[in-house]
């Protein structure tokens, strides 16, 4: 029977269950998007960043040992830095170049912080390099004028050290000297051990240094 005037017609109850739950289901899905574009949502993210590297980048650190100052340490012949430093003097020996063992020779930085006076710069590169090239190529003539192999057999320091105080040969630091050290070697595998004698050796913060292969001038 059609309803009266002015009276709301009746909704049947599926209808209304059917709405309600299109309510739910509709705000369910909106808290979801609402809740995947909130910035909580970012917790859960898999994605790390990269983390920033505070490392310092690599430098050198060769340190000019001249540069250094000097020690009292008595220096030792079975240092392996002096015999390093006498089988750089015996391969120099060996090919008549004495630049390969320049590395081996007493350093520049020390001399000046040794000598006192001046041209002491030029006193160094002229005078004492410029006398180890040459007795380098002499004792190349010598021992080992074909280049065959001289094989390295150790060094030793046959001198005395001397410790030598400023006002002394003209210096104005101290340095421990001997007149006496030698290069042990042999020209095949199994031949006999044959010596060069070193003239002079000086130290500088506890090691050895050649600075004269057969004389001072």
């Amino acid at each position: 029977m059609p309803p009266r005037h002015g009276s709301q017609p009746k909704i049947p109850p599926i209808v209304i269950l059917g709405v309600t739950v299109i309510l739910v289901v509709g705000i369910g899905l909106a808290l979801a998007v609402t809740r995947s574009s909130s910035p909580a949502s970012e917790t859960t993210s898999t994605t790390i960043p990269l983390a920033t590297s505070t490392i310092p980048p690599a430098t050198s650190t060769t340190i000019d040992v001249g540069s250094l100052p000097q020690t009292p340490a008595q220096p030792s012949a079975s240092d392996p830095a002096f015999q390093a430093k006498m089988a750089a003097v015996l391969q120099a020996i060996r090919t008549g170049n004495g630049e390969l063992a320049h590395a081996s020779f007493f350093p520049l930085g020390a001399y000046l912080q040794t000598k006192s006076g001046g041209g002491n710069d030029t006193d160094w590169r002229f005078r004492l390099i410029a006398n180890f090239d040459r007795d380098v190529r002499i004792l190349h003539a010598r021992l080992d004028p074909t280049g065959a192999p001289l094989l390295f057999a150790g060094a030793s320091v046959t001198g005395a050290p001397s410790w030598i105080t400023p006002g002394l040969e003209q210096n104005k630091g101290s340095y421990w000297r001997t007149l006496g050290a030698s290069i042990s070697y042999r020209t095949s595998p199994t031949g006999p051990i044959l010596h060069q004698s070193v003239l002079c050796c000086i130290s500088w913060r506890g090691q050895w240094y050649p600075i004269h292969l057969l004389s001072f001038t």
